[in-house]
């Protein structure tokens, strides 16, 4: 076994790599004198990969939607009963999650790791279906639906998707709809589980006081000895979009006691682009966002005097290969002043560029933000996973970031803050039908 190791002297951590000949990649973060050690599986499969083309006989299939997440739940019933019950006689916490881009099986522990990273690599490899358990995690994921269905932060925010985007998967909620998932059976839900929980489109993390080697040794024989085939990559298909947002603003009311607004600003990313250079566009655009939206901006200090915003403003930035998207907003008692205040802030950044001074600020901030991500297993962990599923290279991001300077700023801002590409989702205290406009 060839083990890489890679190790970046500002971070001073270290981490150890290795990819099987069946195409799994193993990465252990050594934490030395830490009592808590997690573990992830995770795989390249989130909600938006409802189309591709099957890497068993070429043919493009197209997957229910929601079938991510509830694959998510399938798997941790075993034929012996509920994985869960396992690990609590192991003293491990696990959980799930499932994402737009991937789905990951995790536990942190402190003692009996060993034996939890075997539970944890054989529930996830060993899928047990049947049409009445099928059935059965309908109910219950019909209910999980209901309840995302009166939760005003996720309707606003999946409202806002919908208004960005006209057609890529990411306006659909991960969960999908109870009628979609009506689509969902034993068939397909093997279909899904062979195509993409193959290992050369998995990784398997690990963090804590451990031994590196032991621990890929005990990982490759737990997959090896499954006897995986060769097989091509899983090929992802995604429906043309356009670049302008597909309606200007939606409205909908549910039972809330103040009005709440989310500005977005849609990014088209090809799938095929350098993630390095999508590395430079998520740290160029959140810079932009601290510098001009963040709680020490004119802007922030400015609305919050007047009572416009309280603490739940903010705003992020997502990028991945197939997609993006810039949010900004929070809970107000004046949305169109408060979209009017954004979009005014935004015009005038544009005329008057960014001062440098304030930008290496603002790179200082960020990187003390980075760094306090390495403190623990658990945050140090989703940092590595997820730039490692974007194929980035975590180590060089401080190197990313202090290379931007303010003319990146200024071009960065001309093309993704474009108002073509904006839309509003406002949630307003009043029950009624939601409307585009």
């Amino acid at each position: 076994m060839k083990i890489e190791t890679l190790t970046n002297a500002v971070l001073k951590e270290t981490l150890h790599k290795t990819q099987l000949d069946n195409g799994l990649d193993i990465l252990v973060w050594p934490k030395r004198g830490f009592n808590k050690k997690l573990a992830v599986c995770s795989t390249w499969f989130g909600s938006v990969n409802n189309l591709f083309t099957d890497p068993a006989n070429g043919q493009t299939l197209r997957i229910p939607d929601g079938i991510a997440h509830f694959l998510e739940h399938k798997l941790f019933e075993t034929a012996d009963g509920d994985v869960f019950d396992e690990f609590a006689r192991l003293g491990a916490s696990p959980n799930a999650s499932t994402s737009f881009t991937t789905t990951q099986y995790f536990f942190t522990c402190t003692d009996r790791f060993t034996e939890s990273l075997t539970t944890l690599l054989d529930f996830v490899q060993t899928p047990y279906f049947t049409p009445p358990a099928v059935e059965k995690e309908r109910g219950i994921i019909e209910q999980e639906i209901s309840m995302y269905d009166d939760s005003p932060d996720w309707q606003l925010f999946f409202r806002l998707l919908g208004a960005l985007f006209e057609n890529h998967p990411v306006r659909i909620d991960i969960a999908g709809t109870a009628e979609t998932i009506k689509a969902i059976d034993v068939p397909i839900l093997k279909k899904v589980y062979d195509t993409f929980y193959h290992p050369s489109n998995m990784v398997v993390f690990v963090a804590g006081d451990l031994d590196p080697k032991q621990v890929m040794e005990q990982v490759a024989e737990n997959f090896e000895r499954r006897n995986y085939t060769d097989r091509p990559p899983v090929e992802r298909l995604f429906p043309e979009e356009g670049e302008a947002a597909h309606v200007g603003s939606v409205v909908n009311r549910m039972t809330v006691s103040r009005p709440k607004v989310l500005v977005g600003f849609k990014d088209l990313v090809t799938a095929n682009g350098d993630p390095h250079a999508l590395l430079k566009r998520e740290l160029t655009t959140s810079l932009i966002l601290d510098m001009l939206m963040g709680k020490s901006s004119a802007l922030y200090s400015k609305l919050y005097e007047k009572g416009v915003i309280d603490e739940s403003f903010s705003s992020s930035f997502t990028a991945e290969a197939d997609h993006g998207y810039t949010m900004i907003g929070g809970e107000t008692d004046e949305p169109d002043r408060l979209v009017e205040a954004v979009t005014d802030c935004l015009a005038r950044a544009a005329a008057d560029g960014f001062d440098a001074a304030t930008l290496e600020r603002k790179k200082r901030k960020q990187m003390g933000r980075f760094l306090r991500n390495f403190n623990s297993p658990d945050t140090g962990g989703n940092v590595f996973l997820h730039y490692f599923h974007r194929k980035q290279d975590v180590f060089r991001l401080l190197d990313e970031l202090n290379s931007i300077q303010v003319d990146d700023l200024s071009a960065r801002l001309s093309i993704h803050f474009d108002t073509g590409r904006m839309a509003t989702s406002t949630l307003l205290p009043v029950e009624g039908e939601a409307h585009a406009e």
